[in-house]
């Protein structure tokens, strides 16, 4: 199914229209399989903007010894180091690299599946949900490019898996699954790692109190890992600077600070400074000039788009990979009432599962909002199987409450007591 949908988006004359992110991804990629190869890289040529902007170096030479990391500008340089790995290996490798993101994205249903059950649901439930991400269109518009959220979203999606199953019963290698999930996810969408990590912390003083101690320790020894990890990648291939233990805090307080000054920086609009971030500008000048308007246009915007309803006022002009975009909001609007009503039931029911899945979200919606004023389309994708999870607990619930439907075994929300999958001590 993947393949299928990747494939028909494919087809589609707005996949022409190829993101500015999925151009810069592929030349990076380029630029590191020369430099494997043994050539001297143009840096101007093929985007690295760390030699250029931070360096001031014209060609990313042999005997330049840097870290990943600074060459390309950013921590979230690993999917352009996956694509070098297929470029590596065949010439033909902008195939081959998009359809592997369906072999990442065919387990977004099973993912949906996982969460649903770990959240309190029954089979047929959780199929609901593993269903609705099985013919989710959106994924496949992200994978039909060279874009890492598909890699992302792959990641995110173990590590909260992992995490409710520890939640549930603690085992080594769901602890060791869950580290290095988020040690690949901080190198491919670092809000992610902050989001979980946001969310286990918050949860760790009250597993304490409930004495769940092998709980508490699983997670905290994955975190601690999972930082680790994402330090060694941060300064691959270069050795780290430091102990263990001190690398890791050294990474992140480096770009928590980084994501500070930009902020300020981009409320202040300052733009003599090289920290400056055109989105983050326009969103806090609009914010400024009119904060109502800016707040509802953030929330419109969160829920809603990209408008479908442009599709009747404006027409397609079959030229804007937007308009891909344009199926898959359709299916999330229908999902928005059930997400909706399980986060009602959850905080009715409150449990240690539907908190962290509730904290994830939250920081990750948060985290956008404050940046860039909205949480849609590419940047929302991500955590779609989440949704989809979701939107089915809520969705049968309304439908047994309104008498539509009744199932005896059915859940009636995210901490539901009668399945037996949620123990007592979960």
């Amino acid at each position: 199914m993947a393949c299928l949908k990747i494939w028909l988006i494919r087809q589609t004359p707005q996949w022409l229209d190829t993101p500015l992110d999925a151009v810069k991804y592929q030349l990076n990629a380029e630029a590191l399989t020369a430099h494997w190869h043994g050539e001297a890289v143009n840096s101007q040529l093929y985007r690295l903007d760390g030699l250029t902007k931070i360096f001031g170096q014209d060609h990313w030479s042999l005997d330049a010894y840097l870290p990943y990391s600074s060459v390309f500008g950013t921590h979230e340089w690993l999917y352009a180091a996956y694509l070098a790995v297929w470029a590596h290996i065949t010439p033909h490798w902008p195939v081959w690299a998009t359809y592997s993101n369906a072999a990442l994205a065919a387990l977004f249903p099973a993912v949906s599946f996982g969460i649903a059950r770990e959240l309190g649901s029954t089979t047929r439930i959780a199929a609901l949900g593993g269903t609705v991400a099985l013919i989710d269109p959106s994924a496949a518009v992200n994978g039909a490019w060279l874009l890492k959220d598909t890699l992302a979203c792959w990641c995110v999606l173990i590590a909260i898996w992992a995490a409710l199953v520890i939640l549930r019963k603690p085992r080594f290698m769901l602890v060791l699954l869950l580290g290095s999930a988020l040690g690949i996810l901080g190198s491919v969408r670092f809000l992610g790692l902050m989001a979980v990590l946001l969310a286990i912390l918050v949860l760790l003083p009250a597993l304490l109190v409930r004495r769940r101690i092998l709980t508490s320790g699983s997670l905290l020894v994955a975190c601690l890992y999972g930082l680790s990890l994402f330090s060694t990648l941060n300064s691959l291939p270069v050795e780290g600077v430091g102990s263990v233990l001190e690398r890791p805090v050294v990474a992140l307080k480096a770009i928590l600070f980084g994501q500070v000054e930009t902020l300020s920086v981009s409320r202040r609009a300052d733009m003599a400074s090289s920290a400056i971030d055109d989105t983050v500008v326009d969103w806090y000048t609009r914010l400024s000039e009119s904060p109502l308007k800016a707040s509802a246009t953030a929330a419109s915007r969160t829920l809603f788009a990209p408008y479908p309803w442009v599709i009747i006022t404006e027409g397609l002009n079959f030229r804007n990979g937007i308009e891909l975009y344009y199926l898959g909001i359709v299916l999330w609007i229908i999902c928005l009432p059930g997400i909706f009503w399980a986060i009602v039931q959850a905080l009715r029911n409150p449990s240690f599962p539907a908190a962290f899945v509730g904290l994830v979200l939250g920081a990750c919606l948060g985290a956008y909002v404050i940046f860039y004023g909205e949480w849609s389309t590419r940047q929302r994708v991500f955590m779609l199987p989440v949704f989809f999870a979701l939107a089915a607990i809520g969705w049968v619930d309304l439908v047994q409450r309104l008498g539509f439907w009744k199932d005896p075994a059915a859940s009636g929300g995210c901490a539901d007591k009668s399945n037996p999958r949620l123990t007592r001590r979960s």
